[in-house]
């Protein structure tokens, strides 16, 4: 997920010092009555939650963050607590511009091009 702090500087949350998490989704793949026979629908979407202090400058909401305690449960099905991701969890790192455009569908576009910062959000 890309965000942006002030003077346009577009960032992309990763997890910190190489944890894993995942963000929580849903998916549904199937036939629905209003159909034709045959026919595949397929939807995904992202469970958000209330964001954590390294989103809530920029954004309300964030991905729920699936953390590898609950992966087991929650890919059983089981129902996992979710709110927002520890503050210790992501860092935020400034990435290329290219993550803007559609046109730009490639790894390049959440490369880091500096260094994680300590953001002074309010400026």
């Amino acid at each position: 997920m890309a965000v942006r702090a002030s003077r346009r500087v577009r960032h992309g949350l990763c997890g910190a010092l190489g944890t894993l998490a995942c963000a929580g989704g849903l998916e549904l793949r199937g036939s629905l009555a209003e159909h034709g026979p045959g026919d595949v629908v397929e939807s995904f979407t992202i469970l958000t939650v209330e964001a954590n202090e390294t989103v809530r400058p920029v954004h309300d909401r964030m991905p729920a963050i699936i953390t590898p305690e609950v992966f087991g449960p929650w890919l059983a099905g089981e129902a996992v607590p979710l709110g927002p991701a520890p503050e210790d969890l992501l860092t935020a790192v400034p990435v290329s511009s290219r993550v803007n455009s559609p046109r730009h569908d490639d790894p390049e576009c959440v490369l880091s091009v500096g260094t994680p910062l300590e953001f002074d959000w309010a400026r």
